[in-house]
């Protein structure tokens, strides 16, 4: 690491980052990618018992040339066996030029905002015109990520909400009615939520 290195916590990187920058990323991204202007990307998995890692990193040329890399790791037991997280990991973002780390970053965070900024700009382009409901099965922390990025593409006015915990897909109803104003209906098995 060199002194220039910025060190972000999730804390730092849920104050710095927002929903329709992140979408708008994306869109960008994708657009860049289709056109032939994306860098060079890879990926690279690992299993181990309980779970795994994976590395994913790509290069893009903005002001000057940055590469950057995600290593999460994703443990689906975490949450019962460990009270953790079921992906952890960090962002690092590299200058391309000489290699320099230019910061190291909580991937939590980026990767629940990446992952909704993906789902509204596909909503933004492929979604009927006019489309206002969507369905959500689990009603976790992607599930209030994807809310608050279908809304910056689409007026969404109504939901339906299904997950294995009753009390969670309530709570989630309850949330996004006093965030956003959508009346979500909870749904008692899957066939209701579709």
């Amino acid at each position: 690491m060199t002194p220039t290195t910025r060190l972000l916590t999730r804390p730092d990187v849920e104050a710095l980052l927002d929903m329709r920058a992140c979408v708008d990323a994306v869109d960008d991204a994708f657009r860049r990618r289709g056109e032939g202007r994306a860098g060079e990307s890879g990926v690279l998995g690992l299993h181990v018992p309980g779970g795994g890692f994976h590395v994913k990193a790509a290069a893009l040329e903005l002001s000057r040339p940055y590469v950057a890399a995600k290593v999460n790791a994703n443990f689906p037991g975490n949450a019962a066996l460990r009270g953790l997280p079921t992906i952890q990991g960090a962002v690092v973002l590299f200058d391309a030029t000489g290699g320099t780390i230019l910061a190291i970053m909580d991937s939590i965070s980026i990767t629940t905002l990446r992952t909704a900024a993906t789902t509204a700009v596909a909503a933004k382009y492929l979604a009927r015109a006019g489309a206002s409901s969507v369905a959500f099965i689990g009603c976790g922390a992607q599930a209030r990520a994807h809310v608050a990025a279908l809304v910056t593409v689409r007026p969404i006015a109504r939901a339906v909400a299904f997950d294995a915990d009753p009390a969670a897909a309530a709570r989630f109803a309850a949330e996004m009615r006093a965030q956003h104003g959508i009346v979500v209906s909870v749904a008692d098995d899957l066939a209701g939520a579709t």
